[in-house]
C-alpha cells in the first residue's frame, strides 16, 4: 500500500486526536498537538508531583498552604468558642489544684490522694450548682447519690479519728478531711433537692438500677451496698488497727468502684443522651479515681498483711488496685464518648439503651 493510500485510509477512519490527518480547516493542527516545538518550549514546566488542582488561581502553592493554615486556625477558634464554658470549668479546677498544692502540700507522692479527693469535691459542687441553676434534677440518678453518700460517710468514719489512711504530706493534717466533708455536704444537698423542692423533675422511670425481683426502686442501691460490704469483710487492711474503721474504709473504696453504675444505667435508659453539666461531673469522678489508682499502684504493698484480721489480708493491696481498675473499666466507654463530644463540640450521646433494657 502506498503512502498516499495509507494516509487516505487514516483520514477516512479517523486518526489519533493530535494526528495531522485529523486536521480541520482553519485550525493550526500539526504533529505536536496543535502547538509548534517553539510554543512548547515557551510554556513553564509544571511542578513535579503537583497537579494543576493543587495550585490556586494564581498558580502559587504557598498561598494554598497559607489558606489551609488560616482554615485550621479558624477551626480551633470555633472549637474554643463552642467549649468556652467547659474550658473555664476545667481551668478553674486546675488553678485551685495548683493553689492547694503550693499552700498545703509538701510535694509528697501521697498528695495524689488529696488531689483525687479535691477533684471529687469539685465534681459534686458543680453538680449541686447545676441543679440549683436549672431548678431541675432531671438526668441525675438518686441511687447514684445514695451510693456516694455512703462512700463519704464510711470514709470519714475512718479518717476523722484515725491516721492510718491519711496522706503522708501536710495535706493530710486537715485539708484532705475537709475535702471529704465538703463532698458529703454537696452530695447530701443534691439528694435533698431530689426528695424535696425539685422532686417533680426526678425521672424515676429512667433510674432503673436495682429494680429487680420486687425490690422497691428507691432501695435499688442495695445491690451495690451488700456485695461490696461482704468483700470489705474479706479484704480489709489494718492500718488503723481497728476492725470497724478498717472495714469502713475498705467498704467506701469498694463501693465507690461501682457507685457510678446507677448513673450510667440512667444515661442508657435515656437513649444515651447525657446532659452537658452531668457529663463533666461523671468525667471528674473518673479522673479522681485515676489519681488514686496511680498512688495505690506504687503503694499497694503497704496494705498487704497476712497477720491482720481479714481472711484475705495478704492480698488486700491487690484487691484495692483491682477495685479502682474496675471503675475505670466500667467508665471506659463513657470516656470515649465524652472526649468525642468535647472534640466535636456537640452534646454527648452514648450507645443506644441496650444496658438499660437488659436491667
Amino acid at each position: 500500500m502506498s503512502n498516499s493510500a495509507f494516509a487516505q485510509r487514516r483520514m477516512q477512519h479517523g486518526g489519533p486526536p493530535n494526528s495531522p490527518y485529523n486536521a480541520q480547516p482553519g485550525m493550526n493542527n500539526n504533529m505536536y498537538g496543535g502547538q509548534s516545538p517553539m510554543q512548547q518550549q515557551q510554556q513553564p514546566p509544571s511542578s513535579p508531583g503537583r497537579t494543576p488542582y493543587d495550585q490556586n488561581a494564581s498558580g502559587d502553592p504557598s498561598k494554598t498552604r497559607r489558606t489551609r493554615t488560616v482554615n485550621e486556625a479558624e477551626k480551633v477558634k470555633s472549637w474554643i468558642r463552642r467549649n468556652q464554658k467547659n474550658l473555664v470549668i476545667w481551668f478553674a479546677m486546675a488553678l485551685v489544684v495548683l493553689f492547694v498544692y503550693h499552700m498545703f502540700s509538701d510535694g509528697d507522692f501521697s498528695f495524689l490522694l488529696t488531689l483525687g479527693s479535691m477533684v471529687r469535691m469539685f465534681a459534686f459542687m458543680i453538680l449541686a450548682y447545676f441543679l440549683f441553676a436549672k431548678r431541675s434534677i432531671s438526668g441525675v440518678s438518686f441511687k447514684f447519690l445514695q451510693c456516694y453518700i455512703c462512700v463519704f460517710c464510711f470514709r470519714l468514719s475512718s479518717i476523722l479519728f484515725y491516721e492510718g489512711y491519711l496522706p503522708f504530706d501536710r495535706s493530710g493534717d486537715f485539708i484532705y478531711q475537709a475535702f471529704e466533708v465538703i463532698s458529703l455536704v454537696a452530695t447530701l444537698t443534691c439528694a435533698f433537692l431530689i426528695v424535696g423542692p425539685y422532686k417533680h423533675t426526678y425521672e424515676k422511670q429512667h433510674d432503673k438500677f436495682g429494680s429487680w425481683w420486687g425490690v422497691p426502686s428507691e432501695l435499688g442501691a442495695i445491690y451495690a451496698l451488700v456485695p461490696t460490704f461482704l468483700l470489705s469483710l474479706i479484704f480489709h487492711p489494718s492500718l488503723n488497727s481497728n476492725m470497724l474503721t478498717d472495714t469502713a474504709w475498705t467498704w467506701a473504696l469498694c463501693l465507690e468502684s461501682v457507685a457510678i453504675l446507677p448513673q450510667i444505667v440512667m444515661f442508657m435508659s435515656k437513649a444515651g443522651v447525657v446532659d452537658e453539666w452531668t457529663s463533666h461531673v461523671v468525667a471528674a469522678l473518673g479522673l479522681a479515681r485515676f489519681f488514686q489508682l496511680v498512688f495505690w499502684i506504687s503503694s499497694y504493698h503497704e496494705l498487704n498483711d497476712k497477720f491482720n484480721s481479714s481472711p484475705g489480708g495478704e492480698h488486700v493491696g491487690h484487691f484495692v488496685v483491682a477495685s479502682q481498675v474496675l471503675q475505670l473499666l466500667l467508665m471506659g466507654d463513657y470516656f470515649y464518648f465524652y472526649i468525642k463530644s468535647m472534640k466535636e463540640g456537640r452534646p454527648m450521646i452514648m450507645h443506644p439503651p441496650t444496658v438499660a433494657d437488659a436491667v
